[in-house]
C-alpha cells in the first residue's frame, strides 16, 4: 500500500512539473516548444473533411501536409505556414499546393469547386485530377496553459487559384489542431 501511495505521489509531483512548464507567453514560445501539431479541417483545401500535420520548422514558420476526402474525391495538400506573433488569438497566411482527384471513377464529384471546374467529360466519368494554388489567411486560437495547452481551433479564409483552368474560386475552412 505505501509502495501504492508512493507512486500516486512521485507520479502527480511530475504531473504538476508538467503543467507548470506547459505554461507560455506567447504562441511562438508554444510553437518553439511544441513541434509538431496534428488536427482535423472542415473545408478548404481538405474538401469536406480531412486530418493535417503541421511541423513547426522555426517559432513563426512551419509546413502543412493534409488528406481529406470529399463526395466522390480525395485531396492532398502540402503549404508553407506564416505565423504572426500573438497571446491566445494569432493570425496567419498560408501559401501552398492542393491536388483534388478521383481515379476510380466510382462516383460523381460533388464540390462548389469541381463543379464549376470539371468538363462534362470529366463529370461523366467521374475521373479527374484538379491542381490548386491555395492561398489561406486565417486566426487561430492557442490554448497557452493548462491541461489543455498546446490544442488550438482555426477559421481561415482561402482563395483557390486552378491555374491550367484559369479561374479563381473562395472557399474557407475551420479545425482543431494539438501541439505535442
Amino acid at each position: 500500500m505505501n509502495r501504492i501511495v508512493g507512486f500516486l505521489l512521485a507520479w502527480g509531483l511530475v504531473w504538476t512539473a508538467q503543467a507548470q512548464e506547459s505554461t507560455y507567453s506567447n504562441n511562438l514560445k508554444m510553437r518553439e516548444d511544441r513541434r509538431v501539431g496534428v488536427g482535423t479541417q472542415v473545408g478548404g483545401s481538405a474538401g469536406m473533411m480531412g486530418l493535417h500535420v503541421e511541423l513547426n520548422i522555426e517559432d513563426q514558420d512551419g509546413v502543412l501536409a493534409g488528406f481529406g476526402l470529399g463526395e466522390g474525391f480525395s485531396t492532398f495538400s502540402l503549404a508553407w505556414k506564416h505565423n504572426f506573433e500573438g497571446e491566445f488569438f494569432t493570425p496567419y497566411t498560408t501559401m501552398g499546393v492542393s491536388r483534388w482527384y478521383n481515379s476510380a471513377g466510382t462516383s460523381p464529384a460533388r464540390s462548389y469547386l469541381l463543379d464549376s471546374l470539371l468538363t462534362a467529360e470529366e463529370k461523366s466519368s467521374g475521373r479527374f485530377g484538379v491542381d490548386f494554388l491555395v492561398g489561406s489567411l486565417g486566426a487561430q486560437y492557442n490554448q497557452l496553459d493548462g491541461e489543455l495547452a498546446g490544442a488550438s481551433f482555426f477559421a481561415q479564409a482561402d482563395l483557390f487559384l486552378a491555374p491550367f483552368r484559369g479561374q479563381v474560386m473562395p472557399s474557407a475552412s475551420v479545425g482543431v489542431t494539438y501541439f505535442f
